[in-house]
């Protein structure tokens, strides 16, 4: 990368945007105001751009943050600190009479979240290597309608933007594609760090979170219809009916000049031009606990000429969760204490609605959180899950150099402007948060050091929230899933009771009918030849079906060869194996999803789908994707 002066001091930033692995930052009480702007809401592209002026105030909060004498910033990767013949048209009508079909394993249900791979019933929309392809798929048997090109290079601003399709949406006869951009520049003279794009290496530059907008009422003639874009690198996403919610994580790059907005706040794209994000629409802290922007947008996917609305915060990215009419954004940071210095989340807390996203309350809980499923919202109220950290020089007047204690694991419930009401603080110490899932008035988590314990949490009471049961078992579980009412499924890692290494996979079966006697029902270990799954961290790999009694997912040996698991569940059996499939593909990227339509079950991996017969896994059709 390339440095200019002052590079020690923005390094220690730098970590800091890493979650809990940098310097110490003292952070504001709990909700505290804001000390710039408190406008929120506006229409991005819908008034007079503002008089640099009305930025006067970003702009000298910026350069607290980062001093530097010739005003340059660290250049580094935006928010890198912190994957046919023509057919007949179908139109929303006709998708409704699809025969059923699954859909992308989400979180929070009417939230929809992007993918690699979306299917409507009818048709299966996916990443390919070189292509968005959309597939027809009808009784076992696909074929390709039409390709959108996934790589583009092209000038916005007097600026060549070089990018890539990340996921998708498909909602009706809309498609939307979620693209990360990033500047064209040339190598570092002498070589040096640089980021892959393409075939060529890329250094430094400006990156552009894009979405593009495509009716596809006819598939085999997809029509692009809206590009929308803001600055910074893609963070994630949600989808509620046709409003599209981004949030991307940007960080100024280059030379910053109060007289040009551009050069240190975000900007927004539309109609092929860049400006900035309104300033009312900048929301800056007292106490930013770094010089890092989060950009959060909404847009109407029938109307994409420009954004709903914008929202920037100069506090840093962090981990989105998402429900119907809300959205939260977690980010780790650390907290000076004596001799040291321990972890904390901070919590946003924005509104949605009809692609408004308006910031509402602020919060703050001790710990870091492991990942979405760590965050809940029901009955009006937030529900986190966080293990505490601490790091000390000495403690007790005493040295202790480079200590490092995972004191305990946390549960929080707050209300809706981010006070905590109810709280069971230091849970397992020694050891680290591994799986949550919320269920209602019911939560569950695992921690593991050596056994897995898993805890079920009754949150009848916001106020109180109570330990209503410790499983202590063998391994941990990496996903947990809700199978109906009496069962909660796990998939994780077995492991030696008495060392805590992993042996490999497991697949469990909860019996949680009596919380307070919570029983690990069945098990299956699929020993060391299967120790990883990509699954372990993205439950978006994982197809669940309790309907069609279904579990899936793909899983690697030793040698990194991916093959695909299906089983059932039984209640007298246990778990039934069904059968292993094994794709040809085996590249990077190395994603493999499988999705069914009907009696089918298709395997897609980035060059080719195969379609198997769900009653007795049999071939029943090849196609090639490249």
């Amino acid at each position: 990368m390339r440095r200019k002066t002052g590079t020690a001091i923005l390094a220690a930033v730098a970590l800091l945007l890493a979650g809990c692995q940098g310097s110490p930052a003292r952070l504001p009480d709990t909700g505290s105001e804001p000390a710039v702007s408190t406008t929120v809401g506006t229409t991005a592209q819908s008034r007079t751009p503002d008089k640099p002026a009305a930025y006067r105030a970003i702009y000298d909060k910026l350069g607290m943050l980062i001093k530097e004498p010739d005003g340059a910033l660290y250049d580094d990767a935006d928010g890198a600190l912190n994957g046919g013949a023509p057919t007949r048209a179908t139109s929303a009508k006709a998708a409704e009479a699809a025969p059923a079909h699954s859909g992308t394993n989400i979180q929070v249900e009417g939230v929809q979240e992007a993918d690699v791979i979306k299917t409507d019933g009818r048709y299966i929309y996916l990443v390919s290597t070189e292509n968005l392809l959309i597939v027809q798929a009808e009784d076992g048997q696909a074929r390709i309608v039409s390709r959108i090109p996934l790589r583009s290079e092209e000038p916005i601003g007097g600026t060549v933007f070089t990018g890539q399709i990340q996921e998708l949406y498909i909602a009706d006869d809309r498609l939307v594609l979620i693209r990360q951009s990033y500047e064209e520049t040339e190598p570092a003279a002498g070589g040096g760090m640089g980021t892959v794009a393409g075939d060529c290496i890329r250094h430094g530059g400006a990156s552009l979170t894009e979405a593009l907008f495509y009716d596809v009422s006819d598939r085999a003639h997809p029509r692009l219809t809206g590009t929308l874009g803001q600055s910074g690198s893609y963070l994630s996403s949600r989808m509620v009916g046709n409003y599209l919610y981004i949030a991307s994580s940007y960080y100024p790059y280059g030379k910053r000049d109060a007289e040009k907005p551009g050069t240190f706040v975000p900007s927004l794209l539309a109609g092929g031009a860049l400006s900035p994000i309104p300033a009312g629409s900048v929301y800056i802290p007292d106490a930013p606990a770094s010089a890092q922007y989060l950009v959060i947008t909404g847009a109407d996917a029938a109307n994409p000429s420009r954004h709903v609305s914008s929202q920037a915060m100069l506090d840093g990215g962090g981990t989105l969760y998402a429900g119907l009419d809300s959205l939260y954004i977690a980010a780790s940071h650390s907290a000076a204490i004596p001799g040291g210095w321990e972890c904390v989340t901070r919590l946003t807390r924005f509104s949605t609605d009809k692609g408004v996203v308006r910031r509402r309350a602020a919060g703050q809980v001790e710990g870091r959180i492991l990942n979405q499923f760590s965050m809940d919202e029901y009955g009006g109220y937030f529900r986190i899950v966080t293990t505490c950290e601490r790091w000390q020089d000495y403690a007790d007047g005493k040295p202790a150099a480079g200590f490092q204690a995972k004191e305990g694991n946390n549960l929080f419930v707050l209300d809706a402007g981010l006070k905590t009401v109810g709280k069971i603080e230091k849970l397992a110490p020694g050891e680290r948060i591994y799986s949550v899932r919320f269920d209602g008035e019911t939560g569950y988590f695992v921690t593991f050091r050596q056994v897995d314990p898993l805890f079920t949490v009754s949150l009848r009471n916001p106020a109180a929230p109570a330990v209503q049961s410790q499983l202590k078992i063998p391994g941990f579980s990496e996903y947990l899933h809700v199978w109906d009412g009496d069962r909660l499924f796990g998939l994780g890692k077995d492991a030696d009771a008495s060392t805590g290494r992993a042996n490999g996979l497991k697949l469990s079966m909860f019996q949680v009918s009596d919380p307070q006697n919570v029983v690990e029902q069945d098990k299956t270990l699929l020993g060391a030849a299967y120790p990883y799954t990509e699954a372990s961290y993205n439950h978006k790999a994982v197809l669940i079906d309790v309907q069609k009694n279904l579990i899936a997912f793909s899983v690697a040996n030793a040698q990194g060869r991916q093959s695909y698991l299906v089983y059932a569940y039984d209640a007298e059996k246990g778990f039934i194996r069904r059968g292993e499939l094994k794709p040809a593909y085996q590249g990077y990227p190395a994603w493999i999803r499988g999705l069914y339509i009907g009696d089918f079950l298709y395997l897609v991996t980035p060059d080719g789908l195969t379609a198997y017969r769900l009653a007795d896994l049999q071939q029943t059709a090849r196609l090639t994707l490249q």
